[in-house]
């Protein structure tokens, strides 16, 4: 294309571009399947511009010279020099041009490494690499605020291996390759490839080949020429998005395949990290279902009313797995035994607060230990005798962690649980750990968007598994004979309060219950009521336990008769069932929320006609910038 042609190209380009808005990037077309269809082109982003498209501009030309070679393992090298003649307007619009150049082919790497980057006459050029899919960018730019015009020479000098391929359809190897490739959204006046065989080689050649044209095209090449160990092919006048490919098939066998690296296989390396992890839950599964699971009771859940004896609150919580629920009930069981007093006062919009009254303590009963910490806890910064109890208590939320947490260390100092030997622990960190190396691995070092993308992912979901692990089998403690034993007891309690109200009277009026109670089997009435009111009242810091205190509060107010209980201090002058059973139910869930015991207060060969232009590795695209 003369001169004279590639200034009308340029003035027609850009006065139909004015017209007709142009896309604001250059696709960076990848190598098709062999024989297959061609994925789409990948765009590489040109900077913006609000007045004229970075893409207008035109090459002369574009020769390359490829030199192929084999390695001592058999293995194809490729030296590449690229010399790139570039137009542009001469208005200041571009600053250079963006080559986007294969990194990776056929699945494997084909280990690019940059010579130089240069104009005619060797003089460096300023450059940058990114990563754009498969293929790795070549930025070359003058700074910000430059710009080029005219004629502009760029020299692009690389090298790779392994850039042929066997196929199976043509039992041949070959060197199918696009020169320019189909993602240029600029016309080319010539695009031409000489390729070097090294000595000997073209011994093996069977056959050559060039297309040219839009990808998929199997229209023959302007010219191809053999001649000794050089091939040379070239097509003229290619509109934006066409591209050169030379095909030359040896016998089989001349090269060697690129060997398994897992380095250039990341995305195994992190299925491999994935793999690990999945035998890392399998083991847990059984370490915790079978080694580490709770010892058999008795094997039956018989009915209860009585508590059992020397067991705290925290202490039944830890047992049951309901530690969220033991200070509620710590605090109920304190008031049905008069060691302290439960007051509401109405606070702003609706809300209710409540309040820890003191006691005299009462004859006849100690408390224990824990239960005297907690007692001393609720005594403090009272306000007229009253400690309200508020979410922001910091002072009290440590002190109810640090009882939950003594409730574990108690329950395996009493047999009630056993801390198991942690070999298995660190197996499966250790596993874990390896998975999330691996994972990270296939995204820092991935080639590939996917790769970097998967190996992102699968190290996120690795540290979150570490983290579920860690959390559910650190602080295993399986329950022994004994503790499971206690278990059924206090689901026994739970039984009891599930049963209709003439059931539990009958199992209280019974001949056992008689003697425990000292209950006949009248009616209850007069002192009875006060009897059966006692061992509602003993059973309601259990029923919150487990979820049925609202139940449990609407049985026992009925036993009240007008009046609300010495312990239960409302804040409504008048006593109903349905404000006593509300009351307690808020409580419960008031003090659960803000003092639970927890811490807290994301193909065929191009060969023998069966190629098209675009669908070799090499090629790929750019635009400018």
């Amino acid at each position: 294309m003369t001169r004279r042609r590639l200034s009308a190209s340029l003035l027609l380009t850009t006065i139909a571009l004015a017209l007709i808005p142009s896309a604001a990037s250059a696709a960076a077309a990848p190598a098709a399947t062999h024989g297959g269809a061609a994925p789409e082109p990948v765009a590489v982003v040109s900077a913006p511009n609000a007045l004229t498209n970075v893409n207008d501009f035109v090459f002369e030309s574009l020769d390359v010279e490829y030199e192929l070679g084999r390695d001592a393992d058999g293995r194809s090298t490729l030296r590449t020099v690229e010399h790139f003649v570039a137009v542009f307007p001469e208005f200041d619009q571009n600053r250079g041009m963006i080559r986007a150049v294969p990194a990776i082919y056929d699945g494997h790497s084909t280990e690019l490494q940059i010579v130089s980057v240069t104009d005619e006459t060797g003089t460096p050029r300023d450059y940058e690499l990114g990563t754009d899919g498969d293929f790795r960018t070549i930025t070359i730019a003058v700074p910000l605020g430059q710009f080029v015009h005219g004629e502009q020479h760029y020299v692009i000098e690389y090298t790779q291996r392994d850039v042929t391929k066997h196929f199976s359809d043509t039992n041949d190897d070959e060197f199918y390759w696009d020169v320019n490739g189909t993602g240029w959204a600029q016309p080319f006046g010539r695009v031409s490839a000489t390729v070097t065989l090294e000595p000997g080689l073209s011994r093996s050649v069977t056959e050559a080949t060039c297309y040219q044209g839009w990808e998929g095209s199997n229209l023959a090449c302007d010219e191809l020429v053999e001649s000794g160990d050089t091939v040379t092919v070239a097509g003229t006048d290619l509109s934006a998005y066409q591209n050169v490919t030379v095909v030359i098939a040896f016998a089989a066998g001349t090269f060697a395949a690129a060997p398994w690296n897992p380095f250039a296989l990341i995305p195994a390396i992190g299925i491999i990290g994935v793999a690990i992890s999945l035998l890392s839950l399998i083991y847990a599964g059984w370490v915790r279902f079978a080694k580490w699971r709770d010892e058999p009771g008795r094997g039956t859940v018989i009915a209860q009313y009585e508590p059992p004896e020397g067991v705290s609150l925290f202490l039944a919580a830890e047992i049951l797995g309901k530690k969220n629920k033991a200070m509620p009930a710590e605090i109920l069981d304190l008031a049905v035994r008069h060691w302290v007093r439960i007051r509401e006062r109405d606070a702003s919009w609706g809300r209710t607060d409540f309040g820890i009254e003191p006691l005299e303590p009462p004859r006849g009963d100690a408390l224990l230990p824990d239960e005297a910490r907690i007692l001393a806890a609720l005594s403090t910064s009272r306000e007229n005798g009253v400690k309200w109890l508020k979410k922001n208590d910091t002072a009290l939320g440590r002190k109810v962690i640090r009882e939950a947490k003594s409730a574990r260390s108690l329950a395996v100092k009493r047999g009630l649980r056993r801390k198991p030997k942690r070999g298995p622990v660190w197996i499966i960190m250790l596993a874990v750990a390896a998975a999330f190396v691996l994972c990270l691995l296939a995204g820092s070092t991935g080639e590939s968007e996917p790769a970097v993308a998967f190996g992102v992912l699968s190290s996120m979901a690795v540290l979150w598994v570490g983290i579920v692990l860690s959390s559910v089998l650190g602080t295993r403690h399986p329950r022994t004979k004994a503790g499971s034993e206690l278990k059924e007891h206090l689901e026994g309690l739970a039984e009891f309060i599930r049963w209709a109200e003439a059931d539990r009277l009958q199992m209280l009026q019974s001949v056992t219950g008689a003697e425990r109670r000292g209950l006949d089997g009248r009616a209850a009435g007069g002192d009875d009521r006060d009897r059966v009111v006692r061992v509602y009242e003993r059973l309601l810091p259990y029923a919150v336990l487990f979820g049925l205190e609202k139940q449990w509060a609407s049985e026992l107010s009925k036993y009240y008769a007008d009046q609300s209980p010495d312990w239960y201090s409302s804040s409504h002058a008048a006593f109903t069932v349905a404000g006593f059973t509300a009351g307690v139910s808020s409580f419960s869930s008031t003090v659960s929320s803000s003092y639970s015991g927890s811490a807290s207060s994301s193909s065929s060969g191009g060969s023998g006609g069966g190629g098209f232009s675009g669908g070799g590795g090499g090629g790929g695209g750019g635009g400018g910038i």
